[in-house]
């Protein structure tokens, strides 16, 4: 499976309390075996969203970002995290 930056620009009005978590339980109904979100980042003030995804190809999370059209896709990109924590250790600093 690839790794995926799922870029998101969205009304942050999304991100208010819903007791009934609606729209958290539309995107879990989003998510498949072909296309996962790891993690989201939330900078709700500004109405902006990354997600990190695990997918089998960019069309199947295409395919899933598309049931939740309510926050809209600036971009899809290939990715890599790199955990800073680890290169310190690695070069002994």
């Amino acid at each position: 499976m690839a790794r995926f930056l799922a870029l998101h620009t969205a009304d942050p009005r999304l991100f208010a309390t819903d007791p009934s978590f609606a729209l958290q339980r539309k995107i879990l109904r989003a998510l498949t075996s072909e296309a996962w979100c790891i993690r989201t980042f939330l900078a709700a003030g500004a109405g902006k969203i990354a997600c990190e995804w695990e997918a089998s190809s960019e069309q199947a999370l295409i395919d899933a970002i598309a049931k939740v059209p309510e926050i809209p896709v600036d971009g899809i990109y290939p990715m890599r995290v790199i955990e800073w924590e680890d290169v310190k250790r690695q070069l002994g600093e």
